[in-house]
């Protein structure tokens, strides 16, 4: 599988979702992470493990939702060079 990183750099993926609002599903370790839009016009991330939401969590923007989320303690800026 290769890395999301050798397909689209930081920068596309950062504009592409904050001023296009895509959704993308990327893979980590053994996790699935999802961008999307949450209720009421939010952008929400989940994570999904063995086919199971074990994370769900919403933002009133996607910046905030880049700047504020977590996943393994990470921002996800931190980690997108690892995603698949």
């Amino acid at each position: 599988m290769e890395k999301v990183i050798d397909e689209m750099n930081w920068d596309e993926f950062y504009y592409r979702y904050t001023q296009n609002f895509e959704e993308f599903t990327f893979y980590y370790k053994n996790v699935k992470i999802t961008l999307c839009y949450g209720k009421n016009g939010s952008f929400s991330y989940n994570i999904v493990e063995n086919k199971r939401v074990i994370e769900n969590k919403e933002y009133p923007t996607p910046f905030e939702l880049l700047e504020k989320a977590r996943f393994y303690n990470l921002k996800f800026k931190d980690i997108y060079g690892e995603l698949y």
